[in-house]
């Protein structure tokens, strides 16, 4: 018996990984550190075949195809939604004796078309990828509890067989990443006493709340305001949030937009922040959530989905669609500093933080209590 990691998504990602890529980079060295045999595999969406890979000083190197076994077993933590030909080949393998297990991260496309740039059309698309997959899979995985009501619900799958689909908290810990030359600058050395807000640039994670707050306590107070940092890859629908800050004069040097930070940047930018902020619309969990309280930083999260789950006597809450509840809570916590302080204090003595390899090891322990 193998285990073999898809690798696939991973294949053509450049630069620092986050988001999915980075929970397949993560995993797949955190799994391997148990699964000593772990073997990485990459599809070829044109031949519609499973290719062997090997990392070799962080470049994925593909070699010849595999010949899959009875028993093998093939993990998918990836975005596989991306290759046509990938369920006819799950298919396949399955029917050859292979064992399948998907990881998913939520079906947001599915309930929320309008975040995303081919609307309907893709939403309806990963709907259907989701169910199918789901009905190939011999165990699956779910990142939130919320991800899993909602796709044991687009499913039809009621409560006593939802079992077949674990939960699994995505590690927070930084892993350094080998793709990319990560070189320690002082570009932020300036930084203190900020507040900062992590996300990719897009509709859904609602930048422009933050924007719109900004504005309203901007006009309340003419100083005295602290700047406000966020951090993020381009992504689509954004709303324009650069173009915003760069040509609303009650923003310029009060907000500033980084696309392009490392992951040893976004350390330093946790560790000098008083606060950060969350005003994501719908999320499968919420990293940015659970990074801030593992750096001991309070976090108002929006009050909606997964956010709700990672540690709720810890974070405090607003609506996503309600500015005016961003203005206070941002004000409650800014203009007192005991209050900060002693938030602070509580979330370093309980927040109790989860790693890569936590999640690898049950990931791992889950498979083979299933054979």
């Amino acid at each position: 018996m193998t285990i073999y990691f898809d690798y696939s998504t991973m294949a053509k990602w450049s630069g620092n990984p986050t988001g999915i890529p980075r929970t397949v980079y993560c995993l797949a060295r955190s799994i391997g550190v148990i699964e000593s045999s772990l073997q990485l595999a990459v599809i070829d969406d044109q031949l519609a075949v499973f290719h062997r890979a090997k990392l070799i000083n962080g470049k994925i190197i593909v070699e010849g195809p595999i010949e899959f076994l009875p028993d093998d077993i093939l993990l998918s933590v990836g975005a596989n939604w991306a290759f046509g030909c990938y369920n006819e080949q799950i298919r396949r393998l399955k029917n050859a004796g292979v064992y399948f297990y998907q990881l998913f991260y939520d079906i947001i496309p599915q309930l929320f078309p309008y975040f995303y740039e081919q609307g309907n059309a893709f939403g309806d698309y990963f709907g259907s990828w989701t169910v199918e997959t789901l009905s190939l899979c011999d165990g699956a995985f779910a990142i939130s509890e919320c991800t899993k009501r909602d796709i044991s619900f687009l499913a039809g799958i009621d409560r006593s067989n939802q079992k077949m689909i674990n939960v699994v908290r995505l590690g927070e810990d930084f892993l350094n990443s080998d793709l990319v030359c990560e070189t320690v600058t002082n570009r932020f050395i300036g930084y203190e006493n900020y507040l900062l807000s992590v996300g990719t640039l897009e509709i859904r994670k609602n930048q422009a709340c933050l924007l719109n707050a900004y504005r309203l306590l901007g006009r309340k107070y003419s100083s005295g305001l602290p700047r406000l940092i966020i951090v993020g890859r381009g992504g689509w629908l954004d709303g324009d949030i650069k173009f915003q800050v760069e040509n609303d004069r009650l923003l310029s040097g009060l907000v500033d937009v980084i696309t392009d930070a490392t992951d040893e940047e976004l350390d330093t930018l946790y560790n000098r922040c008083l606060f950060t902020l969350f005003p994501a619309l719908y999320e499968g969990w919420g990293l940015p959530v659970a990074e801030s309280l593992k750096h001991g930083k309070p976090c108002i999260s929006s009050n909606t989905s997964s956010m709700l789950e990672i540690s709720p006597a810890l974070t405090r809450f607003a609506s996503p669609y309600s500015v005016d509840e961003w203005v206070v809570q941002i004000e409650d916590l800014l203009f007192s500093k005991n209050k900060l302080q002693a938030e602070q204090l509580q979330i370093i003595e309980q927040y109790r933080s989860s790693s890569w390899q936590d999640a690898a090891e049950k990931i791992l322990s889950a498979i083979k209590n299933n054979r």
